[in-house]
């Protein structure tokens, strides 16, 4: 039996904004959000030296040693699904990955010629042998690496009687360099409650419980954005998936061994200018560049942006940018301390 992703199924990627696009959410309904980190870096303008900090060495931390789960050298237990609305059968094969071999999907959402719609979903399918016990770990950790559009990849587990638990990770599909994704999934026998990795609503598989100790299939789909200003570009593309591990969250107690590495400041100085360029003349800064008037979307400033965006500013030395969005952000504060999650880039004070 095939499993299709489930269209709209969408969870804030952690450490990247991926917030509905806007045509999704009315600016009349955002949701006010206390912004505790924003109100601490906003004030800390007063406080923090007038010249900008030098660049010293800081520790890079590495990720938490894994067990491997799979590590992607064969294609031995591996099938592709697909949408079965037309579009030619998307191609699976073993390519160079970030430790020896990983699995590729290769898709094209295009349908038979003459019809201008597109197919909507493919995926990577493992099915193990016989049920694994998930319960002595808290997290499911991959790589992956994709290319060409910018669609969503999803991740799914099901236990044996087709419960799963999952998560969509939001327009991602398109970064080329090889990332790591830490996903927790619900263990509520060791105390962590409902992890990242949640049951969908409406699941008609299954007995309502998802038994983390019965795994028997993992899942990394390709969902097509179907959102984008112009369905040609989120078309066809690439998924490679690499290491898959769990990990023991839980029983870790000191961090893993970190090493020093060392700032460029010509690139820190270069990534300064370019977010400064995307300050309006509101004072707040555009979060995405793509959102704009002329790809008919609403240009917005996240909060969570705005934070970063005035650390940057601050480390950089740019006091004036610093003073405008801070005196924006404050003329923008609720009577309760909060904020709204976004406001429009060019006219913050305009919610229509």
């Amino acid at each position: 039996m095939a499993f299709r992703p489930l269209s709209g199924y969408g969870v804030t990627h952690v450490g990247i904004d991926r917030s509905p696009p806007p045509e999704e959410v009315e600016v009349v309904s955002k949701t006010k959000r206390v912004a505790f980190c924003l109100v601490t870096v906003a004030f800390s303008v007063l406080f923090l030296p007038a010249q900008p900090a030098p660049l010293t060495q800081a520790p890079l931390c590495r990720p938490f040693p894994g067990t491997v789960l799979l590590d992607a050298e064969s294609l031995d237990g591996w099938s592709l699904e697909f949408d079965g609305c037309g579009m030619d059968a998307p191609e699976m094969s073993l390519v160079e990955g970030f430790l020896g071999q990983s699995i590729r999907l290769d898709y094209d959402f295009r349908k038979p010629q003459g019809d201008p719609s597109y197919c909507d979903w493919a995926q990577l399918r493992y099915d193990f042998p016989e049920p694994r016990d998930f319960s002595q770990w808290d997290i499911l950790r991959f790589r992956y690496r994709g290319g060409g559009a910018k669609n969503h990849l999803q991740v799914w587990l099901h236990d044996a009687d087709d419960d799963r638990v999952g998560i969509q990770i939001d327009r991602v599909t398109d970064l080329g360099a090889w990332t790591y994704y830490t996903l927790p999934y619900t263990v509520p026998s060791r105390g962590i409650g409902a992890g990242i990795l949640r049951q969908p609503f409406g699941w008609p598989f299954g007995d309502g419980d998802f038994d983390v100790t019965r795994v028997k299939k993992l899942f990394f789909a390709v969902s097509r954005n179907s959102t984008a200003s112009q369905p040609e570009q989120v078309r066809s593309g690439s998924l490679s998936i690499d290491q898959i591990e769990l990990v023991d969250r839980v029983g870790q107690v000191d961090s893993a061994p970190s090493e020093e590495a060392v700032g460029d400041p010509d690139k820190a100085a270069k990534a300064a200018a370019w977010i400064a360029g995307q300050q309006q003349d509101s004072g707040l800064v555009h979060s995405w560049r793509e959102e704009n008037a002329a790809n008919g979307l609403i240009p917005q400033a996240h909060v969570y942006d705005q934070a970063l965006a005035l650390i940057v500013f601050m480390r950089s030395g740019r006091l004036e940018e610093t003073r405008e969005l801070a005196e924006r952000l404050l003329a923008l504060q609720n009577p309760d301390g909060s904020w709204f999650k976004w406001y429009r880039a060019d006219d913050p004070e305009n919610f229509e």
